[in-house]
């Protein structure tokens, strides 16, 4: 998957050691992410609705854990 992935979001998963920006282009990148994930993966008996949901949980655990300052044990 990570081929066809935008080169905008694979240079912020790839360079995270800088801490995100403003928190409004941070929703904007978290919104990219999950819809390009609900549009390219279904999961089998979920709704489209449910896998937004689910994806979009995925995605702000991760965006969490990749905060500046986050350490693997936290």
């Amino acid at each position: 998957m990570e081929e066809k992935l935008p080169e905008e979001y694979l240079q912020l998963m790839n360079d995270v050691s800088d801490g995100f920006l403003p928190i409004d282009e941070t929703k904007k990148t978290m919104k990219g992410i999950t819809n390009f994930l609900n549009e390219k993966v279904n999961i089998p008996l979920m709704s489209e609705k449910k896998e937004q949901k689910l994806f979009t949980l995925v995605v702000e655990i991760l965006f969490d854990a990749m905060k500046k300052g986050n350490k693997l044990a936290e």
